[in-house]
């Protein structure tokens, strides 16, 4: 069914293994960008504005490469997985400030 109706082909047996293993080693270097200046700089402050714009840069970075993948001018593709980030940090901000956590 899935190489006659879907035209898919029997994933390899191995693939999943090292699907994993780049999911887990991005999640790990993603997770590490934003958290990088709290580790060098010594003032909290300080290093939360590094923080968020690093974050920006290597997300709009990522959206640039992806948007060279899918066709889409390198400079919109940035754009756009930068505002995902922020609609997702807004997001995670207000549902906090309206739990009261």
């Amino acid at each position: 069914m899935m190489k006659f109706e879907l035209g898919l082909e029997c994933p390899d047996p191995k693939r999943p293994l090292r699907s994993a293993a780049a999911i887990g080693l991005s999640y790990a270097v993603g997770g590490l960008i934003p958290l990088l200046p709290y580790m060098v700089l010594p003032l909290a402050h300080d290093a939360m504005f590094y923080s968020v714009w690093t974050t920006a840069l290597a997300l709009f970075a990522f959206g640039a490469y992806k948007g060279s993948f899918v066709g889409q001018r390198w400079f919109f593709g940035g754009l756009e997985v930068v505002c995902t980030g922020l609609f997702a940090a807004f997001s995670a901000y207000f549902v906090t400030k309206f739990l009261g956590a």
